[in-house]
């Protein structure tokens, strides 16, 4: 398809984005991604396919589907990304700027990561020229 909206690099297209577009009959908006359901980048079958509005959203699925594989409820479980375990949410750190909201490590996989930290640094504390403090951590002598 020369002259196609979608071709990358000369002569790569994105087969599912055109497949998605034919099936809508219209172009994809701008940011939006097609996720493969069944995760098989080359199934490329229509009924395999779903437009996401933006990364955050494929991301979100992403990660929903990690924690239905690892035999968790999606709703309710996270996946632990340090001892790889499902857990209940409430196990888990709120972060407003992480991908979906919570940490990516379980409270324990967090505090035995920063007991670790504790062991082999120290926390220096300093001023800064306009006003305030700001921390960094040093090795332990």
């Amino acid at each position: 398809m020369p002259g196609h909206h979608l071709r990358n690099d000369g002569d790569t297209y994105r087969i599912h984005r055109i497949i998605v577009e034919r099936v809508l009959g219209k172009p994809l908006p701008d940011g939006a991604q097609v996720h493969h359901v069944d995760g098989n980048k080359r199934n490329n079958a229509h009924s395999n396919l779903v437009v996401c509005h933006d990364a955050a959203y494929h991301r979100l699925l992403h990660y929903r589907l990690r924690v239905r594989r690892a035999g968790g409820n999606p709703n309710t479980d996270g996946v632990c990304g340090c001892c790889g375990l499902v857990k209940p949410l409430v196990q888990f750190n709120r972060r407003g700027a992480v991908k979906h909201g919570i940490s990516s490590a379980c409270k324990s996989c967090t505090s035995e990561k920063w007991a670790r930290r504790a062991k082999k640094y120290k926390r220096v504390w300093v001023r800064l020229p306009e006003g305030g403090y700001t921390s960094h951590f040093v090795d332990r002598q």
